[in-house]
């Protein structure tokens, strides 16, 4: 008997069904502990003792979800089962259901009408789907310590400012040449609802294999985002279901915001980040930034942005920076055409721009060309890249 056949059977049915639903989700996770998938319905969250053991399972729960045109046109298909709400009313309960039920989510962004392009897409969604599922299973169950810590020497990441990712991705190879991650700069984006979010991550995600650092600048640091604390936590958390590889974390935000971030974080690395462009760069307040961002919870790395006056600013954050002596990987740099220089000799993860770009994320912001052609005069014995 079909969903469809037996929801039709009479009043209650819906109810038994996902009575029986629950009960046959507990048989399969204690009866399959591992090597198994076991996918659901959409509807199961809604029965209470389904959400509680899904959210207390101790295995990793993905939420897949799509496209909203999509789902709409999906569920015109006669076979399935006729809903016992109107599709708006069934979302507003169950989305907050799916967000505390999973620890993940990957989602499926809108697909082209044309059967080959569809087809084009498909293939390349399916890749990514595969990538994420396997560092969830990379990681599953491995402490802190135990998970695989890789960094590189000398590396950069490019920061995307279009408003619309679906502008970059013709080009995205060519602007993430020479880069070792993708800065996706969330505060930039044309709308900073959840679902045009989860667009903009899952495409980018599905164009390049790069590692995604999500970041919500505000305007107090230099950024755009204006929200409060509340939408702000609720934007960072997408990027950590989304499983982005590296979220950038303001060390301003209230204990609360960035301690529960910490709690989720999972396979992420969380940057704790500072970024002061109206103070003078002097000794005590560089060190006063990485000082806090140092004590963010749940901090990988560190990062310090300042802005500066002249030259001799970037000497005062050299001498700081040697000083540190800090467990943790640092980035530090100063913003502004006088700190170019500290771009130059910052080694792991430097910020770059790249000439297809509408605009530079800070200013100051140089090629990975123009910084490895400066390191090949000044430091020559190393290997530098060389694109652009």
């Amino acid at each position: 008997m079909s969903i469809k056949e037996f929801v039709a059977t009479g009043e209650g049915a819906w109810a038994e069904f996902r009575k029986l639903e629950a009960e046959i989700l507990e048989d399969l996770v204690k009866n399959n502990p591992v090597g198994a998938v076991i996918a659901t319905g959409g509807g199961i969250v809604e029965t209470g003792s389904a959400h509680s053991f899904l959210s207390s399972c101790g295995l990793p729960v993905i939420h897949l979800s799509r496209n909203m045109v999509d789902v709409l046109e999906a569920l015109k298909d006669e076979k399935r089962a006729q809903l016992a709400d109107d599709v708006d009313t069934l979302w507003k309960r169950r989305e907050p259901l799916y967000r505390s039920a999973a620890e993940y989510e990957f989602h499926i962004y809108g697909m082209p009408k044309e059967q080959k392009e569809q087809e084009r897409e498909w293939k390349k969604v399916t890749a990514s789907f595969v990538r994420f599922v396997e560092k969830i299973i990379a990681n599953y169950g491995k402490k802190e310590e135990e998970k695989e810590k890789k960094q590189e020497e000398e590396s950069f990441f490019v920061c995307l400012t279009y408003p619309d990712v679906r502008k970059a991705v013709p080009l995205i190879n060519d602007i993430a040449s020479g880069s070792q991650a993708i800065e996706l700069r969330v505060d930039l984006l044309a709308c900073r609802s959840v679902a045009y979010v989860k667009e903009q991550v899952s495409l980018l995600k599905a164009y390049t294999s790069l590692p995604i650092i999500y970041t919500l600048r505000t305007s107090e640091q230099g950024g755009a985002f204006n929200g409060s604390e509340e939408e702000a936590y609720s934007l960072l958390e997408l990027g950590l279901k989304m499983q982005c590889e590296y979220l950038d974390v303001e060390a301003s935000l209230a204990t609360s915001v960035l301690t529960k971030l910490a709690e989720k974080k999972g396979n992420t690395k969380i940057i704790a980040s500072l970024h002061d462009y109206k103070n003078s760069v002097t000794q005590e307040q560089l060190q006063g930034l990485f000082q806090r961002c140092l004590e963010t919870p749940g901090r990988d790395i560190v990062k310090v942005v300042g802005f500066a006056k002249s030259e001799n600013d970037v000497y005062t954050l050299q001498h700081v920076r040697n000083t540190l002596g800090y467990p943790v990987p640092v980035i530090a740099i100063l913003a502004g055409p006088e700190g170019s220089l500290s771009r130059v000799l910052n080694r792991f993860m430097t910020p770059v721009t790249h000439p297809l770009l509408p605009h530079k994320a800070a200013p100051g912001q140089l090629t990975v060309k123009e910084i490895s052609q400066v390191r090949s005069l000044v430091f020559p014995a190393r290997e530098h890249h060389h694109t652009q």
